[in-house]
């Protein structure tokens, strides 16, 4: 991407699998509120609150089903959001996020293998 693009950008954002070594260091909040599949590092937000945020997710790759379970700073430290409202659902769509949901979610959805390749 140019420096160019990079400065209109109102955000940027990487996405990664999770590693051993941060499930290590975010134990905790996993008893909680789930295991993480991948990150999404927050690196840049314009007139923004959570610059620097760490957004903890599982994600079905086979499906594109993402579900955010909680938010750390940079430190994996964790943020508490006090005062937000989620959206209504739209006509018709209906509410499956429950807990039930979310541990049945694969997470090995995309295994490599060198066989296919």
């Amino acid at each position: 991407m140019s420096k160019a693009i990079a400065d209109k950008c109102d955000m940027g954002c990487l996405i990664a699998k999770v590693t051993p070594e941060e499930l290590e260091e975010i134990h905790p909040y996993i008893q909680e509120y789930g295991s993480p599949t991948h990150v999404t590092d927050i690196y840049k937000l314009r007139s923004g609150t959570y610059k620097g945020a760490r957004i903890w997710s599982k994600i079905n790759l086979g499906t594109g089903h993402k579900i955010d379970l909680f938010l750390t700073d940079e430190s994996n430290h964790l943020i508490t959001m006090e005062d937000y409202e989620f959206l209504p659902p739209l006509p018709g769509e209906e509410i499956w996020l429950t807990k039930d949901y979310l541990d049945k979610i694969p997470t090995d959805t995309f295994e490599e293998r060198d066989d296919e390749f």
